[in-house]
C-alpha cells in the first residue's frame, strides 16, 4: 500500500544526515553542558565562605573556560571544512552553531542571533 502511494506521488527518499551534522550536534551538547556548569560555578563562588572551596571552584572555572575554547575552535574548524555541505538554505547546520562570518549569522533565521 505504501509503495503504491509513494509511486503515485513520485516521492524521493530523503538523504541521511551528513556525519558532520552529527558531530556538530555532539559538540553543541558538550558546549551547552559546559556553559551550564560554568553558570553553576559562578553562582556557587558568590556564596562560598572558605578560601579552599573558592580556590577549587575558580580552578574548575578556568578548566571549563579552556574546554569551551577548545570546543569552539573545533566547531569553527568543522564548519569551515564543511564547505556548506551541512548548511541548508543559508541557515545553520545545527541551531545556535554558526560562524559570525557565515551567511546565516546576519539573518533572523540564525538562532544564535536570538539568544539573550
Amino acid at each position: 500500500m505504501l509503495a503504491q502511494m509513494g509511486q503515485a506521488f513520485a516521492l524521493q527518499p530523503d538523504r541521511p544526515a551528513n556525519e558532520t551534522i552529527h558531530e556538530l550536534k555532539e559538540l553543541q551538547i558538550a558546549r551547552t553542558a559546559l556553559v551550564k556548569d560554568r553558570t553553576r560555578l559562578l553562582n556557587r563562588i558568590k556564596t562560598q565562605a572558605l578560601s579552599l572551596t573558592e580556590r577549587h571552584s575558580k580552578a574548575r572555572l578556568a578548566q571549563i573556560e579552556r574546554q569551551l575554547a577548545a570546543i569552539q575552535t573545533e566547531i569553527e574548524t568543522r564548519l569551515r571544512g564543511d564547505d556548506g555541505k551541512a548548511r541548508k538554505g543559508g541557515s545553520c547546520a545545527t541551531p545556535s552553531i554558526c560562524l559570525p562570518s557565515s551567511p546565516c549569522a546576519s539573518t533572523s533565521r540564525c538562532r544564535k542571533n536570538t539568544r539573550r
